[in-house]
């Protein structure tokens, strides 16, 4: 009973410590924004008082772009499933089908893929 009961707690604090994770995850997200939004309105005031823009390079350098971690997170997937994609490409070579996806699915992935 004891086993079965630890199991049991087991298995429901499993999707409880997910959730707090992803929880914590954006916390981070919301602190980031916040301190963005932060520097940039203090940027904009020292720029105002200054009448020069000195300090937004020492501003930007903290700032993280979003198509560069997106660009990291492509190559660390691509270099992660490199094989298994090689694979489901051979896959797919060797079942030829005939038929094509409809241009606008084509066109989506073309956009994803070339963002």
């Amino acid at each position: 009973y004891c086993e079965m009961l630890t199991k049991y707690e087991q298995e429901l604090s499993k999707p409880f410590k997910e959730a707090m994770v992803f929880l914590s995850r954006i916390e981070c997200q919301f602190k980031a924004l916040t301190l963005t939004s932060s520097s940039e309105s203090a940027l904009g005031e020292a720029i105002d008082r200054n009448g020069s823009s000195e300090e937004e390079v020492d501003v930007n350098n903290g700032f993280i772009d979003p198509q560069a971690e997106d660009q990291e997170l492509k190559g660390q997937l691509l270099r992660k499933y490199s094989g298994y994609l090689g694979s489901l490409k051979q896959e797919f070579m060797k079942k030829r089908k005939k038929g094509k996806l409809p241009k606008e699915a084509r066109q989506q992935l073309l956009d994803w893929w070339t963002r």
